[in-house]
């Protein structure tokens, strides 16, 4: 959030700025969960637990905590069956990244068949519909019931007009039903649209891919999944079932006031966009072009498989580049009291096959200024994001909780807290990512290698 004042205050209010209206300025964080709508399950005890919660459509309605329960473990449900999971699965159904090594570079970027996008520093979430409503879902499996209003397109059993030429009544037919997508919330930053100068803050929702769509009234939520599609196929359906329906009701003068205050407590609108999408090959183009002009902050690149299924869990064909300096781990923090302060020290997960567990285990010592402890808020254990700074000075590891070493150059720098994570990255993330900060992939390297790959594509093109 912005130091001066609260989000609900700044948000979509116009700044003044002496800058050209191509500059762009990130004033503002994330807004929390239920700032944007109501959290059926708030994180606590270690665990999204459900709660007595305002009705989103009766601010005078209270819904208690038996029936939240019972909204959970419906929606719960539908997300696994929309997917193809158990219906009792817990985890957060989204894909997850690899790290790029320079292996990874030449092996498989390189000889497949990828779009890139931009690498959004935002915070990832799952839009689910169904039954008539909407929730955001966050990696600590948090549902977030919002008001945002999801036409869906025009069936073959509607008739007459479409936007229907009444808008007075919103039924849960109207609306997109048993779809779910993924994407992440980030704030644009974008010049005031009414011409006066400055710049305004706008929530947006970039969707970057689809894992199920409804697309006749038909259909339950195990027929609506379309993780076996390859990619175009499922960005196409964003923009004919999600995208178009919204912009075609948006312009609608009868159905526009339903996408006034789509946003709990700022009364500000909620965008939908697409995240764009470019072949791997104009990776330079991304690069300079695209990335310096963004309206909100990123960091690094996104390269997904064209021709591929969306994988649940990690895919390990679904590639993030950052600049080494961001290469980043999300730890636990922990705590270890010595004989004259507080040691720090981080640990990542790892499968204890002999014990059947899930367990973290310690692979460094941190060190924590008194500033940076509040800066980053740190209260107890708590999962952080951290990057590798070489001139470092941290305490020698050497393998052991005992005692920590010697200062020695080399540690990682903890940036921020994850309030939206509820583990640390698994010790095979770990590895990889300490392999992608040894490799060390440079802008240059990714410009040439598909420069290469663009050159070999236009000669097998002639020879056809």
């Amino acid at each position: 959030m912005s130091s001066t004042q609260p989000f609900g205050q700044s948000f979509g209010q116009a700044t003044s700025s002496s800058s050209s209206s191509s500059s762009i300025t990130h004033t503002l964080s994330i807004p929390e969960s239920d700032e944007i709508g109501i959290t059926l399950n708030p994180y606590q005890g270690g665990q999204a637990t459900p709660r007595e919660v305002q009705d989103l459509r009766n601010p005078n309605k209270r819904i208690p905590v038996a029936k939240t329960g019972k909204i959970l473990k419906k929606m719960k449900s539908i997300t696994n069956a929309l997917i193809g999971a158990d219906s009792d699965n817990g985890k957060f159904p989204g894909a997850h990244v690899v790290s790029l090594t320079r292996k990874g570079l030449n092996d498989t970027l390189a000889k497949r068949n990828y779009y890139v996008c931009e690498k959004t520093d935002g915070v990832r979430y799952l839009l689910l519909c169904a039954m008539g409503e909407c929730f955001l879902i966050d990696r600590k499996d948090r549902y977030t019931w919002i008001k945002l209003f999801l036409p869906r397109k025009k069936m073959p059993s509607d008739k007459g007009e479409w936007p229907p030429l009444s808008g007075d009544l919103i039924t849960k037919t109207t609306v997109l039903n048993n779809t779910l997508l993924d994407g992440e919330l980030v704030v644009d930053t974008v010049p005031n649209p009414d011409g006066t100068g400055g710049t305004v803050q706008r929530l947006v929702f970039y969707v970057f891919d689809v894992m199920a769509v409804q697309q006749n009234l038909s259909q339950k939520p195990s027929e609506c999944s379309v993780v076996s599609l390859p990619l175009p196929d499922r960005l196409r359906l964003l923009h004919s079932h999600v995208l178009g329906p919204r912009h075609s009701f948006r312009m609608s003068s009868i159905w526009r006031d339903q996408f006034n205050n789509e946003l709990r407590q700022t009364n500000g609108t909620f965008e939908v966009k697409p995240k764009n999408m470019y072949r791997a090959e104009d990776t330079k183009y991304v690069l300079e072009t695209v990335l310096p002009n963004l309206p909100h902050e990123q960091d690094g690149l996104i390269y997904t498989p064209v021709n591929k299924r969306y994988t649940i869990g990690t895919d390990h064909a679904l590639i993030k580049w950052k600049p080494p300096y961001l290469n980043s781990v999300d730890f636990f923090l922990n705590m270890q009291s010595g004989e004259q302060s507080i040691n720090y020290y981080l640990t990542v997960g790892e499968r204890q096959v002999d014990r059947g567990s899930y367990e973290q285990v310690p692979v460094c010592w941190v060190t924590l200024t008194d500033n940076e402890k509040i800066k980053l808020e740190i209260r107890g254990r708590v999962v952080v994001e951290a990057v590798w700074k070489k001139d470092r000075l941290t305490p020698y590891w050497n393998g052991s909780l005992k005692k920590p070493g010697d200062l020695v150059p080399g540690g990682w720098e903890i940036i921020r807290t994850r309030k939206d994570k509820k583990g640390s990255n698994d010790i095979r993330v770990f590895k990889k990512i300490e392999e992608s900060i040894k490799d060390n992939v440079l802008e240059q390297d990714l410009i040439d290698v598909f420069s290469d790959v663009k050159t070999m594509t236009k000669k097998q093109k002639r020879k056809r």
